[in-house]
């Protein structure tokens, strides 16, 4: 029987808030399989990971980001004069160089110079895990996103607050990390929700898992879209695999949401590579509106879940995916998980009512 004390709520982000940082899973296209085989290892009753990913433009931040850091070194290495013997002056070490700016100079530098010049997008992912909180925390696959400058890397932060499940209903996103700049300026670091990364980035962590990983993973049903050809395994074309159909109103949005799940992903027997033309146009599914790709582990099997602000956002976003894999079928799917209704009404049952009025004695 499950307990409150099972539950807990995640998110993923920087370990040490460097914002410059571009943490990613090598290699590439591997993020996603990876995790899905973490997450089977564990069985967890139920594991709800969302990956929440919009265009932002930090440019300025950074460049301010970097003129501070120039101005923090220029004055930690001027010294510090102190009067000395016989009335004559010698400059100390400033404490200055003491401290975590100064010693990674360069790391930062190099950090801001390789993002600030590039379209970028901001990254946010949380979820839901019921089951050993131990394994959540051990799961390799986050912290393996390492930043090539090795300053930085993801790392898991648990909550028992069950505020946090309203959030993944509506799938929010901090995308305003003003804040947390000032405070990196400030000195007082803080770690933010929600990540940097360049829309080239974007095919580390948002993909259908392929090649062994199609043979080792079990909780997820690959087939091949029905209408490939043998001229497009080949390489010689692509077929879009149109899939179901399925009405997508806005009206109909959920928890600020429209969504469809896939029932089955694509069967690719060959990873993609890094210079291959679909896997480019992985890194143009980031939009100016909030998307979502989501896994939905429960009772051993996981449903891909896609999300868009817009029913026609959304059918641009299943359509590019269908570019680029020769198709992906669709369905409806519910806002919020079926498992989510099973676990409350088993935590909190409703209280036991009479069926009928009985008369009274007379």
């Amino acid at each position: 029987m499950t307990k409150l004390g099972d539950i807990r709520f995640f998110n993923v982000a920087l370990r040490d808030g460097h914002l410059m940082c571009r943490p990613k899973h090598e290699p590439e296209f591997s993020f996603v399989g990876s995790l899905l085989q973490e997450i089977e290892r564990a069985n967890p009753e139920f594991a709800w990971v969302q990956m929440i990913f919009k265009k932002a433009d930090y440019k300025h931040d950074l460049l301010l980001l970097k003129s501070d850091l120039h101005a923090f070194l220029t004055e930690a290495d001027a010294g510090k004069i102190r009067g000395g013997m016989d009335g004559e002056q010698e400059y100390t070490t400033y404490p200055l160089k003491k401290r975590e700016w100064y010693r990674r100079a360069d790391a930062i530098s190099k950090g801001v110079d390789s993002l600030a010049t590039l379209p970028q997008l901001v990254m946010e992912i949380q979820g839901m895990w019921v089951g050993d909180r131990e394994q959540l925390k051990g799961l390799h696959t986050f912290k393996n996103c390492v930043d090539e400058t090795g300053l930085d890397s993801l790392a898991v932060f648990t909550y028992r607050d069950p505020r946090m499940l309203k959030e993944l209903m509506w799938r929010r996103l901090a995308g305003d990390l003003a804040e947390y700049f000032g405070r990196y300026h400030g000195g007082g670091r803080m770690e933010p929700p929600s990540f940097l990364l360049a829309t080239e980035d974007l095919p580390y962590y948002v993909h259908v898992p392929a090649g062994s990983f199609t043979s080792m993973i079990r909780s997820i049903r690959f087939a091949p879209p029905s209408s490939v050809s043998v001229e497009s395994e080949q390489g010689v074309e692509v077929a879009v695999f149109e899939g179901s159909e399925v009405d997508m109103l806005p009206e109909k949005k959920a928890g600020g949401m429209v969504l469809l799940g896939a029932p089955t992903l694509p069967l690719l027997t060959e990873d993609f590579k890094e210079d291959d033309q679909k896997a480019a146009m992985l890194k143009q599914l980031a939009s100016v509106t909030r998307r979502t790709f989501e896994l939905v582990y429960d009772g051993g099997k996981t449903q891909v879940v896609l999300g868009a602000e817009t029913a026609k956002d959304l059918g641009e976003y299943v359509g590019l995916l269908r570019s680029v894999y020769g198709g992906l079928d669709v369905a409806n799917v519910e806002a919020v998980p079926p498992y989510i209704g099973r676990l409350v009404q088993g935590l909190f049952p409703p209280k036991t009512r009479p069926t009928a009025i009985q008369p009274t004695p007379q």
